[in-house]
């Protein structure tokens, strides 16, 4: 036999589904970015047909970025992102690196470590809450990856994502809407029969099958005729028919069983030039387990339990992973072993060296695993936790979600007390990395691994990291409910620096329903009145009071509390925090002059501290509190200010609240920056109620009824899908469909310097909060809406 499996054979019956691959790489190479997504069931020849059209790209002139993701547990979040990223940093001069990562570099670098190896002196990015985090992460990867493609055409494979965890998946579906004017082509492939309604690939296929760019291959098995061209091309010779269709009838044109089998009947010498022998009986079992267990029994025993032990740590593993095992095989002995498995094509070396194989086939590696006893299975992963931690030494921590797994697939009686300690550390690594998913999981893990245990403080750092994880994937009662029995352990044991910590998390209050207010007032309890400690508290407490209770007095008292102690203490933080929410509790009750007095002053601190999100916000109250008061001016230099520090920040909700804003003071028909503002507004959110609403009123004023309407019922689809509440998906459309329908609000205006004013004073809201009209402004000739 001169060929080997996975060489030409492959592409037998294939031409269509390359021409097509071949034809999106074109396209991509042409600046208009495409994703192919490529699927079909295991053995279907997706990587290989992958690996050819890489060649092809390569050829071209375009860079290749692999990335895999990974069966078992224990891989990091993003780890088929990490692993393309990884690929690209090697050999690249800083300088390069720079122009390409851009000032997304730090955000990249807390993923990546080696970007900071290569890259020291990047500047932390400024902190966020955590969906904002996750959004500045993806645009930085974006970014890179767009600003990459400018100057090589990039080809990204992204294989078996049915093993992708779901932030990768995230990160894929808002990578597709950004890389139509890209030189990127994206292929992932997927395993078809393994997904599920609820499996979070079948969601990412529903949100990037929307892009017009986005194609899908499905790869099904060869045909008959197929099949013994591809006995053909494999073996040098043409086999009998009679031959061809038992093997198909065995195989079904699988490619990858295809080549199973036939390297099995030519090594017994049935399927060859000198034998028509036709196979009467060829076992596959489900799957191919059949045919790979007779070629694992052709190897020497020290192989096959080498390959087995291997299979632990999935389908790819590594030289000194196996030599730190108690295998009982010297060095030379090892490598003997590892030569054997590369010989009977069982495994193969990874691109760049390094000691690093993989299993030819994922199938083979599932075989082995499951061939195992339980009982030995475990044996096997509580060895490989232990032996990693001892080489990892030092480094331990940098492996905890790897050493997680381990433990939790080990022997629950050895294995508990350590499963729930690296749960911890890696849930917390996890949550720093913007992966809240997958944070969600180790935290629940870990405090399974606690179940019938009294609670001490390694369950209650758990339950933390469960509350913040919950809070981050907008779980917020039950988070609320994670953290409440956290604070109640520390709070009890005498832990009031953790108590406290508990209390001030970031997580944002509810919106007339009473959530934080409870645990916050019962963190003040624990603190020294006059502290810094306690002002911080007081701060919160008084937004707490004023968002979730209404109540504005007692808001007052503990805003004016904690305004008391940074004016005693000199602490600018704590002012800059009490300044903050005392300026919004002014707009909320139209205390505007005391408002923007407020705002300037928390501008000017966050200057000094350094706070940029602070800042934002100070300019945000500032604009708000000007338009009241007819300020229209000093109204476009706070929000052009506000848009520039967002845009620094890159922080979602503040640069969509800015951009609203902007077109906001831009709202006459003929000022076509009012569109240019909302296009971009709408581009990062599309759902946002405040940019829904307010396009809506522009195209209305312009003339534009059809439009405007348009963007009304876009506007009462996003309150419809809203959880009912007091939110601003309701509350816009209460007052922006009233406006449009109103019949002295359908006369054209002309274009106007500036926005349009209220009747009784030169308020420069569409809404003016002191006499509580619209102003000037007229709807275009839609006439009243038939909305009720």
């Amino acid at each position: 036999m001169d060929r080997r499996v996975g060489e030409s054979p492959i592409f037998v019956g294939r031409s269509s589904e390359f021409v097509r691959l071949a034809t999106a790489l074109d396209d991509a190479l042409e600046n208009r970015g495409r994703l192919v997504m490529l699927a079909g069931e295991p053995g279907i020849g997706k990587t290989r047909i992958m690996e050819h059209l890489a060649s092809r790209a390569e050829a071209q002139g375009a860079s290749v970025l692999w990335g895999w993701s990974y069966e078992e547990e224990g891989a990091p979040p993003y780890w088929p992102w990490m692993q393309l990223i990884r690929a690209y940093i090697q050999g690249k001069a800083p300088d390069r690196l720079i122009s390409d990562f851009g000032p997304g570099a730090s955000d990249v670098a807390a993923l990546v470590p080696e970007l900071r190896q290569a890259l020291p002196d990047l500047e932390p990015s400024p902190p966020l809450e955590p969906e904002q985090a996750r959004f500045r992460l993806f645009e930085s990867i974006t970014t890179f990856l767009k600003n990459a493609a400018r100057t090589q055409p990039l080809m990204l494979v992204l294989d078996d994502l049915h093993w992708a965890d779901g932030p990768s998946l995230l990160l894929l579906q808002f990578l597709a809407r950004v890389m139509a004017d890209s030189s990127l082509l994206v292929v992932g492939a997927y395993r078809n029969m393994e997904l599920s309604r609820e499996h979070p690939l079948s969601k990412t296929i529903a949100q990037v099958s929307r892009q017009p760019f986005c194609n899908f291959e499905l790869l099904s098995g060869l045909s008959r005729q197929e099949t013994g061209s591809f006995i053909e091309a494999f073996t040098g010779f043409t086999p009998a028919q009679d031959q061809v269709g038992s093997i198909y009838s065995h195989t079904e044109g699988n490619p990858f069983f295809l080549s199973q089998v036939i390297t099995l009947l030519s090594n017994r010498k049935t399927l060859s030039p000198d034998s028509m022998e036709i196979p009467q009986r060829i076992e596959i079992p489900p799957g191919v387990r059949g045919i790979i267990g007779q070629r694992l029994n052709g190897l020497s025993p020290q192989t096959a339990e080498l390959l087995t032990i291997a299979a632990i740590w999935g389908r790819e593993f590594d030289y000194r992973q196996l030599g730190i095992l108690d295998t009982g095989l010297t060095a030379e002995k090892l490598l003997e072993t590892i030569d054997e498995g590369l010989a009977a094509r069982l495994i193969e070396e990874l691109p760049g060296g390094r000691d690093r194989y993989r299993f030819t086939h994922s199938l083979i590696q599932q075989v082995l695993v499951e061939d195992l006893s339980a009982s030995r299975r475990m044996r096997l992963h509580l060895r490989a936790a232990e032996a990693l931690a001892s080489l990892y030494g030092p480094n331990v921590e940098a492996h905890a979600s790897e050493l997680a797994h381990h433990f939790a697939e080990g022997d629950p009686a050895l294995a508990t007390g350590k499963q729930a300690h690296y749960s911890l550390m890696a849930g917390e690594q996890t949550l720093a990395s913007n992966a809240y998913e997958e944070a969600l999981r180790l935290f629940v893990r870990g405090l399974a691994a606690k179940e019938g245990q009294s609670m001490d403080a390694e369950s209650s750092a758990l339950l933390f990291g469960l509350g913040k994880a919950q809070a981050a994937t907008h779980q917020r009662r039950e988070a609320v409910t994670s953290l409440t029995r956290a604070f109640d352990y520390y709070a009890d044991s005498g832990d009031v620096g953790r108590a406290v910590a508990v209390a001030e998390y970031p997580m944002t209050p509810g919106v007339g329903r009473v959530r934080l207010t409870p645990l916050v007032s019962r963190a003040l309890q624990l603190l020294p009145p006059a502290t810094p400690e306690a002002g911080r508290l007081l701060a919160r407490h008084g937004w707490c009071l004023s968002t979730e209770t209404g109540d504005f007095q007692g808001a007052r008292q503990s805003l004016d509390q904690a305004m008391a102690i940074s004016q005693k203490t000199g602490d600018l933080e704590l002012e800059l925090q009490a300044l903050g929410t005392a300026a919004q509790l002014d707009l909320y009750t139209l205390r505007l002059e005391d408002c923007k007095a407020k705002s300037f002053r928390a501008s000017e601190v966050a200057r000094i501290v350094g706070d940029l999100k602070a800042e934002t916000m100070a300019h945000i109250s500032g604009w708000s509190a000007m338009g009241g008061l007819g300020e229209y001016d000093r109204c476009i230099e706070q929000m052009a200010a506000g848009l520039g520090l967002a845009e620094r920040l890159r922080d979602r909700t503040l640069l969509v609240t800015t951009l609203w804003q902007n077109s906001m003071l831009s709202l006459d028909p003929g000022r076509h920056s009012a569109r240019l503002f909302s296009d971009r507004g709408l581009e990062l959110a599309s759902s946002d109620a405040l940019l829904l609403g307010s396009r809506a009123l522009l195209e209305h004023q312009a003339g534009f009824s059809v439009e405007g309407e348009a963007y009304l019922d876009r506007l009462v689809d996003v309150m419809v899908s809203s959880a009912p509440g007091p939110t601003f998906e309701y509350l816009i459309p209460a007052f922006i469909i009233p406006m449009a329908s109103l019949p002295h609000y359908r006369e054209p205006r002309p274009a106007r310097n500036g926005p349009a004013s209220c009747r009784d004073c030169s308020g420069v809201s569409f809404f003016c909060a002191t006499h509580g009209d619209v102003g000037q402004r007229r709807i275009g000739p839609a006439g009243p809406s038939t909305r009720r």
